[in-house]
């Protein structure tokens, strides 16, 4: 896998990208990695979960913003009407 890098060259001062391959190891036997793989995999229905929640979270927030802006928008006409009678 390749991973982009920014060098700064000396003789002017804009950056170049440098492409830099990143290597992995190999430590750990197959099972060992076949269980991480397992574990990984068993996250990733929570994962999902607070995902859908999150978004439906934000479509809430997002419904109760519109309506204090229409509530703040009635309050303000009230108020600009409230201003129109009081003044001589």
């Amino acid at each position: 896998m390749a991973h982009l890098t920014q060098r700064r060259d000396r003789d002017d001062e804009h950056f170049e990208p440098r492409r830099q391959t990143l290597t992995t190891q190999r430590s750990s036997s197959d099972g060992e990695l076949l269980e991480r793989i397992h574990a990984l995999r068993s996250l990733l229905p929570a994962m999902a979960t607070e995902v859908a929640l999150a978004r439906r979270e934000g479509a809430r927030l997002r419904n109760e913003n519109v309506m204090l802006r229409s509530r703040l928008a009635e309050l303000e006409r009230q108020e600009l009407g409230v201003r129109a009678v009081l003044s001589p």
